[in-house]
């Protein structure tokens, strides 16, 4: 299976060649607007002068955000901006500041390509995990606080959960995921949706192999627990008012191991992000394969048919002989 990147790769290649243009004094103007897989839009810009917007101030770049899940963002920061633009910039070391936000997007940085690096460019390619990871933070810090009160009460068995949900619209048709934190574990849930039946029998099967994996190999027993359903988990079956057919639930159970430290923590997160976009990724190479080793299939029969055909004599002045020669008469 293909593991897709975390990091946006288009927006690492086109900061690489900002930079080394910039640094070889070659003049520079930007203009490009990348879209992911979620639908996630980026700009990225070169910056024009106050005052002379003929002119353009090649040593600064724009980074501009735009995406569905904006909005369920803000209300999980309680509608404060300035909070959840404090966690992005803390999440990229604080070496950028704000921007007026560009018109229809959401989100806007400035870069200065004079203190600019090669690490400053790999956490900028991965901004929208940054991004995305506010709630998980949260749900994070709710796990601490609940686990600390559990200790306190020396209750054994005892388990609390918050009664906070966060849940977080990333792309159209409401799909999305659900973060409920609990005093050991955290929980999330994917809301996704099937184009087509056929897409539902791969993404079962799909998700059989993870559980039958996890279950063979004692390597991968330490990853998160998966469960698929067709109707809402309990832990979020008041929240979910409306279903359809074609919602499916895929819950993953995130244990304290998966976030002991900031870099399992960080992992863990950004593969979590990037599991609705692997799962239809490889839910459409499967179709793709089996289309192609079908057309393949055909071909073979058709070549075996042609070779059974009988020739036609339909040449003219084409005579046989008793034992089935040709002879031909000039």
């Amino acid at each position: 299976m293909l593991h897709l990147p975390n990091e946006n790769l288009l927006i690492q290649k086109t900061l690489y060649e900002a930079l080394e243009k910039f640094q070889q004094k070659t003049p520079i103007i930007i203009d490009r607007i990348v879209t992911d897989f979620d639908f996630t839009q980026y700009h990225l810009s070169t910056v024009t002068i106050p005052g002379n917007e003929a002119e353009l101030d090649e040593s600064k770049v724009l980074l501009s955000y735009r995406s569905k899940a904006w909005a369920s963002l803000l209300k999980t920061a309680d509608s404060d901006v300035s909070k959840l633009s404090s966690f992005i910039l803390s999440k990229l070391n604080n070496k950028f500041e704000l921007f007026t936000t560009e018109q229809s997007y959401d989100f806007t940085i400035l870069i200065d390509l004079n203190t600019l690096e090669m690490g400053d460019i790999v956490q900028l390619s991965l901004i929208k995990i940054h991004i995305l990871s506010y709630p998980f933070i949260q749900a994070i810090s709710e796990y601490e606080s609940l686990n600390a009160e559990v200790l306190k009460s020396e209750e054994e068995g005892k388990i609390l959960t918050s009664s906070k949900i966060y849940h977080i619209e990333n792309r159209p048709n409401h799909e999305g995921f659900y973060i409920i934190a609990s005093s050991d574990r955290i929980t999330v849930i994917f809301n996704t949706k099937f184009q087509d039946y056929n897409d539902q029998i791969f993404g079962k099967v799909f998700i059989q192999e993870f559980i039958d994996s996890r279950k063979r190999n004692r390597a991968i027993q330490s990853s998160p627990q998966v469960l698929f359903s067709t109707m809402p988990p309990l832990e979020i079956s008041k929240s979910v008012t409306k279903t359809n057919e074609d919602d499916h639930f895929i819950t993953f159970v995130l244990f304290p191991r998966h976030f002991s430290n900031k870099e399992i923590e960080f992992l863990s997160i950004a593969k979590i992000l990037q599991f609705r976009n692997y799962f239809h990724y490889h839910i459409k190479c499967s179709k793709a394969y089996l289309h192609s080793r079908m057309r393949y299939r055909v071909g073979t029969f058709l070549k075996v048919l042609n070779r059974a055909k009988i020739e036609e004599e339909s040449e003219s002045g084409v005579k046989k002989t008793f034992s089935g020669k040709k002879m031909v008469s000039f």
